[in-house]
């Protein structure tokens, strides 16, 4: 019974990240119908998204420490309540300023969602199953998230008010599991008298290089999804290359897939070799060479499609290793309770690297980068924008930006090569 009640924490807090994804999509989703229903500007909008990610990010980077004070129980509580409120709220209102309180009230709530699931994972489980059950964390959000995407324009025409409605319902019915299967006198992993001052904490965490290696990973794999996702959408394969609205869909939905497929895959070689550093370099070096091939070969035959599918699915399963991350945390922190504060700084860390730096950096790059007229009709790579930044057509454009994201992942398989593994 007791096994079972473990299983049953996790999935209370796994279906709370679920739906915390989830929500995510939507926002995009329903962007167009929120500022035409609320009559709101492009800039509006886009500090109704930045608002969420400002408060988001603050508050998941204290929710590690809440989680080693407080009992889980009674934080996931908070957090579910918080954003069913919000998602509520955000569904009902007809004020801008009531809008802007919903999105921060969500992203107060929603901050605690990874890390309680990560949390749940290190202290309810055998540190041997971790890789296992933390992928299995990521993988079924990924999939969740990205069949979410697949099917929501069934759901545009319903407005955004329902489907928000629906999310607050999930949320209380998250809260109800939570209240039933965490025990309120669970113990922490210190008492409070022994607990260490965030401060002091902290700074025990900022001064292990494995922090920091791990951060770095994370940000360049998880940023890479982040910013190449957003950008590389349905709309923009169909006018850069001209695909139909099914087939852009389809290659859309590659990357997500790898990402499911690979989590499991790389937190299932990671158990059985008892050794997260080898399917975390691979997974490192494998979105290197993947992206390497987006960037720098044009296919032109009849099956570019299936090859450019494939090569998107590999890029996925190369990211997911991302979560290996968190594995390197596990290993090289040996004090229980600083692990959830470790695990809230390297998230902390590549929200802020993704969502303040690359995704500008790299909207800028594209931006500005000038079209012209250079050899018409040639469909295969040349190397004529390395001395100058104008391209010949919308992709070589769009290229021009993803060398940030390039670069970013080259750092990101650097860092793994000083990944270390300890018990």
């Amino acid at each position: 019974m007791r096994y079972a009640n473990k299983w049953l924490q996790w999935s209370s807090a796994e279906l709370f990240f679920i739906f915390s994804v989830i929500s995510g999509v939507m926002f995009g989703v329903f962007s167009g119908p929120i500022a035409k229903s609320m009559h709101l500007s492009d800039t509006a909008l886009g500090w109704l998204s930045g608002i969420f990610f400002i408060v988001y990010a603050i508050t998941q980077f204290f929710s590690g420490q809440l989680f080693v004070i407080f009992s889980a129980r009674n934080v996931l509580l908070i957090s579910t309540l918080v954003s069913a409120a919000g998602a509520l709220l955000f569904s009902m209102t007809n004020s801008i300023f009531m809008l802007f309180a919903a999105r921060i009230m969500l992203g107060v709530g929603l901050a605690a969602t990874f890390v309680g699931v990560l949390f749940v994972a290190q202290n309810s489980f055998e540190t041997r199953i971790f890789p296992v059950i933390s992928s299995l964390s990521q993988s079924l959000a990924n999939l969740c998230a990205g069949i979410f995407g697949f099917i929501a324009f069934m759901l545009i025409k319903s407005g955004f008010r329902t489907p928000y409605i629906a999310l607050s319902i999930v949320f209380l019915i998250c809260a109800v599991l939570v209240f039933l299967f965490f025990d309120k006198n669970q113990s922490n992993n210190k008492s409070a008298n022994q607990q260490v001052p965030f401060i002091a904490s902290l700074k025990k965490i900022l001064k292990n290089s494995q922090v920091w290696y791990a951060s770095l990973y994370f940000s360049g794999l998880f940023g890479a999804v982040l910013t190449f996702v957003d950008l590389f959408d349905v709309s923009f394969q169909m006018n850069a290359f001209h695909e139909s609205f099914s087939n852009a869909t389809i290659l859309n939905s590659m990357i997500p897939f790898g990402l499911t497929v690979g989590g499991l895959t790389l937190g299932t070689l990671a158990q059985r070799l008892n050794n997260y550093v080898i399917p975390a370099r691979f997974a490192g070096l494998l979105a290197v060479i993947t992206f390497a091939v987006i960037l720098f070969v044009r296919f032109d035959s009849a099956n570019a499609n299936f090859i450019v599918g494939s090569i998107c699915v590999l890029f996925g399963v190369g990211c997911s290793g991302s979560i290996l991350a968190f594995q390197c945390v596990q290993k090289n922190i040996a004090e229980a309770e600083l692990r959830p504060l470790a695990t809230s700084f390297v998230l902390t860390f590549s929200y802020i690297f993704s969502g303040l730096i690359e995704q500008p950096v790299v909207g800028d790059f594209i931006a500005n980068t000038e079209l012209g007229i250079i050899n018409p009709g040639k469909k295969i790579f040349v190397y004529h924008w390395i001395f100058s930044s104008t391209v010949h057509d919308g992709w070589y454009k769009y290229n021009m930006g993803l060398y940030f994201i390039f670069a970013t992942l080259i750092i990101s398989f650097i860092a793994s090569c000083f990944f270390k593994q300890r018990n």
